[in-house]
């Protein structure tokens, strides 16, 4: 295994790449002082492939843990607020930089803990951006690629909690766990494996996991009528993602009901 390397850097942006975004001019308008051109601002740390043969990165080009949540309000309270663009504009610029915080989550080895302060948030921003952004161009925003970050997220946000002894976790903690879990059930909406892990769990839950848990039992049951008081007893948050789900349930109803007619 190798060593874990502790990050050092307390900007948002290390020396190093600042350097070299400026001298190239390749910052990005969120970069730039008030929108300036060539005007550098606050710049991010971007997202960089990791590249065979390249050395392992430097403490220095690394962010600590508290910069990285730093960061990370930064761009889900000052940034995705900006009214000066148009909101498929902003996703681009906090999905990049937020990738930017996961690659050095992993790099750096956090603990379960550490890693959840940190992609927690993200899961809400990539929840309500796959709605924002539901009606856009390929062209404008990726729906597969925001989708398949939002399960990872959500799947590595759950193993974390997986590892973690559930009596050690306060009530706030356990509220968020909750949370999430309801997200996972609903973003994977009919499978056996997200309806199995949700059974699993303790059997006080919050409300959106019943809720979850019987309108999944009733899709793999073929049953494509979900009750509509589940819409309208769930928090906004899972009444935007559940419309994906809705649309996946109206199809495979209409299959059912054509394949009853025509056997």
């Amino acid at each position: 295994m190798t060593n874990q390397i502790k990050g050092t850097c307390e900007l948002f942006c290390p020396d190093a790449e600042a350097k070299l975004r400026i001298k190239e001019r390749l910052l990005h308008y969120y970069e730039l002082k008030n929108g300036e051109k060539n005007v550098p601002g606050q710049l991010v740390k971007a997202f960089a492939r990791s590249a065979a043969g390249v050395k392992a990165p430097r403490a220095k080009d690394l962010r600590t843990e508290i910069c990285l949540q730093r960061t990370v309000e930064y761009l889900l309270k000052d940034i995705i607020l900006d009214k000066r663009r148009s909101y498929n504009f902003i996703y681009d610029f906090i999905f990049d930089r937020l990738r930017a915080v996961r690659q050095e989550v992993v790099m750096q080895q956090y603990n379960e803990r550490q890693t959840l302060k940190l992609l927690e948030p993200m899961i809400i921003f990539l929840g309500y951006s796959r709605y924002r952004l539901c009606e856009e161009q390929i062209d404008n925003f990726d729906a597969k690629i925001c989708n398949q970050h939002l399960q990872e997220c959500l799947k590595r946000v759950l193993c974390c909690y997986d590892d973690i002894d559930v009596n050690s976790l306060n009530l706030s903690e356990l509220n968020r766990r909750s949370f999430v879990e309801a997200i996972y059930l609903l973003f994977n909406l009919g499978t056996t494996e997200a309806l199995n892990r949700a059974l699993s769990l303790p059997t006080e839950q919050e409300r959106n996991i019943r809720f979850s848990i019987s309108n999944s039992y009733k899709l793999l049951s073929r049953k494509f009528l979900p009750r509509a008081s589940w819409y309208t007893k769930t928090a906004t948050y899972f009444k935007c993602n559940s419309c994906f789900e809705i649309a996946d349930i109206k199809t495979k109803g209409v299959y059912g009901i054509r394949t009853c007619i025509y056997k």
